[in-house]
């Protein structure tokens, strides 16, 4: 009878413990969103978190823009940002019709018929036509093409601005 009672307390015990640790953790998890951690403490918690666990990681505080590139930014890249503005648009008009898919071309692509060597694609997957999510820097699903202003390391004046267009964050990150 002894030995009943002492396995059914440790049985009792290991499951309280278990119990406590899985509530710690989805506790942790839940909260995580609210938390700000440093660069190297950021990496830490990425590193050692579980393989079935995902995060979104989105810049704070950037405004995205579209509009007057050409009044703040370089010219080159802001015809680049239009020639990816206007190719994302006529991408996700082409892909309204099932029959239809978009031939991706270096400058303006065209909406054709799909056949074995022209599919349909994702025009909001961020390795097509869409370009990273600021909501969602390491997801695939991106959104329209766009550049944001930062401050220039040169300067102290906040009127001396920065253009970073979308296909350049990834070597930011």
């Amino acid at each position: 009878m002894h030995i009943y009672l002492s396995s059914l307390l440790i049985i009792i015990l290991i499951l309280i413990l278990i119990f406590i640790f899985y509530k710690y953790n989805i506790y942790v998890i839940e909260n995580f969103n609210t938390r700000v951690l440093s660069q190297q403490k950021f990496d830490k918690f990425i590193l050692n978190k579980p393989s079935n666990v995902s995060y979104k990681v989105g810049l704070k505080d950037v405004k995205i823009q579209r509009e007057n590139c050409f009044q703040k930014c370089n010219a080159q890249d802001c015809v680049k940002l239009y020639m990816k503005t206007e190719n994302y648009k006529r991408c996700t008009e082409c892909q309204k019709d099932k029959k239809k898919c978009f031939n991706k071309l270096d400058t303006l692509g065209d909406c054709n018929m799909c056949g074995n060597n022209l599919k349909q694609l994702n025009c909001n997957h961020k390795n097509d036509i869409g370009c990273i999510n600021p909501n969602d820097i390491f997801g695939l699903e991106g959104v329209e093409p766009y550049y944001i202003e930062v401050a220039s390391n040169n300067s102290n004046s906040p009127f001396d601005k920065k253009c970073i267009f979308c296909w350049e964050l990834s070597s930011f990150i």
